[in-house]
């Protein structure tokens, strides 16, 4: 499924393209016609074994109108029938079971159901489409997934977790849309399937809201946050509603404005919930799937610089070049075209902190936080070492410069990051460095291609400022010059930059709810992050209420996404 020279080919031809709609049109065509030339796939079974190249290679004929009969035998195939959305999990063996997640499929069905029918109801077999529609996609109605039980276990429901009951809803909604066309045009409608009267319209618009007021509570999460992404971008290309059509295009502006400052060639490594099993990946774009997403609508293969070896995830790059998301233009700018350095905090629900230059990023690891996940350590927020990840170079935390902070994961608070700036404690330094450093007492300086860096060590904390290449000399100078007195292991210390800016710190903070960084230029920060608002920095402010204004550095537009009044959501660009 992985089939990188293939991938990588056909991201090629972004370069050859007049435009970028143009080259995301050939390259949907490329993939569809390379998974259209493969053997159809069988649908899937419990608890979504196989459905990946189920949906690749049936979708793909159907967007192709090709082999069409085959689908439409595939589809009513008399072993193929749903099972439970939501969490599949199992706690004590068997004790505690409930087989779920066929959600995920549904994700794929609805564009099936949906291409069927803009093409007039004419790819599919009327048993195939009945099939799809009333027993395949049977989340309908307005009886909401938002928690499960667990028989024989617990005799309490359980919330679901945030990807499951965003993809359970929006197949309800869309699935509405259709069974509600299909009774009109019986002359037998019902207000069961209309959003708008069985009140499913705005619930959905309150749900979509809190997005844009407190973020994500799956935080950067490895590996679910792509198919968030997926069931966004669905809605998006065929709600009917304009205004939860409206609310999901805000809420994708806004995750890809995020995506754009802590992405450096779309490599990250955030704080992240939920999967201890993710938190030290071979590299950094294992099972970050919202990665593969966002590579096809960035739409450019130079965000893959350094990236080589990287897994892509076809399934995620096929589904988002069949949905109708169109990334804001200055936004895709940011990704591999960024001219002046960006300094970002944000706190939806946990605190985050990047610099983004155009030469390298530098990314707080964040802070743990444990979160109740059904008696297991998977879904609390997990803090992983602060980063420099450059532009030419480093695919995991060996090759690039790293802080990683408390050794006991559960112990870090890796936020101790202003522009430029990060202190921390277990600096690790990759080997390409090595030959570039010179020791000068506690200090080491060294020069990359990407950057230039002085590093302070004391026992096992260290700080650092980064800057872009430059003339190496005065910026050496001028750190030791600005910086002659020692500093303490313990309590605040305060750092001057080679241009001149005063930082306090606390390198030995060991609470994880304060910010190690005390003030900048003589102004206190917020200490408590609780304090801090939803996006203060460069490219997004937002105080929480669910207006965020995005203003791409160089640009002559701002993007304003007003999501207030659920009733009235606006966007619009200055």
């Amino acid at each position: 499924m992985k089939n990188l020279m293939c991938f990588f080919l056909c991201l090629g031809l972004y370069l050859l393209l007049p435009s970028a709609k143009a080259g995301e049109a050939t390259q949907r065509n490329e993939i569809l016609g390379r998974y259209a030339a493969k053997d159809l796939a069988l649908p899937p079974t419990p608890p979504k074994v196989g459905f990946q190249n189920f949906i690749m290679t049936s979708l793909a004929r159907l967007l192709l109108k090709q082999d069409l009969a085959a689908v439409s035998a595939n589809i009513l195939r008399e072993d193929f029938q749903p099972w439970l959305t939501g969490t599949d999990i199992a706690i004590a063996g068997s004790l505690c079971k409930r087989v779920g997640d066929y959600d995920f499929i549904m994700m794929g069905m609805l564009h099936m159901a949906y291409a069927d029918e803009e093409a007039g109801q004419t790819l599919l077999t009327p048993e195939a489409r009945h099939k799809l529609r009333h027993v395949l996609l049977y989340e309908k109605g307005n009886k909401h997934h938002i928690k499960f039980r667990l028989k024989n276990c617990l005799p309490i429901k359980i919330k679901d977790t945030e990807n499951h009951i965003l993809m359970t809803e929006t197949a309800r909604y869309l699935t509405n849309q259709l069974l509600h066309k299909e009774a009109l045009k019986a002359g037998a409608p019902s207000d069961e399937y209309d959003n708008d009267k069985n009140g499913f319209e705005d619930w959905f618009l309150e749900h979509l809201s809190e997005f844009l007021r407190l973020d994500f509570d799956e935080l950067n999460s490895r590996p679910y946050q792509g198919y968030t992404m997926i069931a966004l971008a669905t809605l998006h290309t065929y709600a009917e509603g304009p205004r939860v059509k409206l609310m999901t295009r805000m809420i994708l502006d806004y995750l890809s404005a995020k995506t754009a400052i802590q992405t450096m060639g779309l490599r990250r490594h955030t704080p992240f919930r939920r999967r201890l099993e993710n938190l030290d990946p071979k590299d950094f774009l294992q099972v970050d799937t919202a990665m593969s997403w966002y590579l096809f609508h960035v739409g450019n293969n130079r965000v893959y610089a350094g990236a080589e070896t990287a897994e892509v995830d076809d399934y995620m790059f096929l589904m988002a070049a069949v949905d109708r998301y169109e990334m804001p233009s200055q936004l895709r700018d940011i990704f591999y075209n960024l001219q002046q350095p960006l300094f970002q905090t944000i706190h939806g629900r946990d605190p985050e902190a990047y610099y983004l230059s155009p030469s390298f990023l530098l990314t707080a690891g964040g802070r743990h936080r444990h979160v109740f996940g059904y008696f297991t350590k998977e879904n609390s927020v997990l803090a992983v070492p602060t980063t420099i990840i450059p532009r030419s170079q480093g695919t995991n935390t060996k090759e690039v410069f790293a802080l990683r902070g408390p050794e006991k994961w559960s112990k870090r608070n890796n936020l101790c990051v202003a522009a430029n700036f990060a202190c921390g404690s277990h600096l690790s330094v990759p080997a390409s460095a090595q030959e570039s450093a010179e020791v000068v007492g506690a200090w080491t300086f060294y020069r990359t291609k990407d950057f230039q860096l002085a590093v302070y060590r004391k026992g096992e904390r260290a700080f650092w400022e980064v800057q872009e290449p430059g003339n190496y000399e005065v910026f050496k100078q001028s750190v030791l010059k600005n910086n002659a007195t020692d500093f303490s292991e313990k309590g605040v210390n305060t750092y001057v930059t080679s241009d001149g800016r005063r930082i306090e710190f606390d390198w030995s903070q060991k609470k994880l709810s304060v910010n190690p960084i005390v003030s900048i230029d003589g102004v206190k920060t917020l200490a408590n992050f609780k304090d801090w608002p939803l996006a203060e920095g460069d490219l997004i402010q937002s105080a929480g209420d669910g207006l965020i204004k995005i203003t791409p550095p160089g640009s002559s537009r701002s993007l304003t996404l007003d999501g207030r009044d659920i009733h009235q959501p606006k966007r619009f660009e200055d």
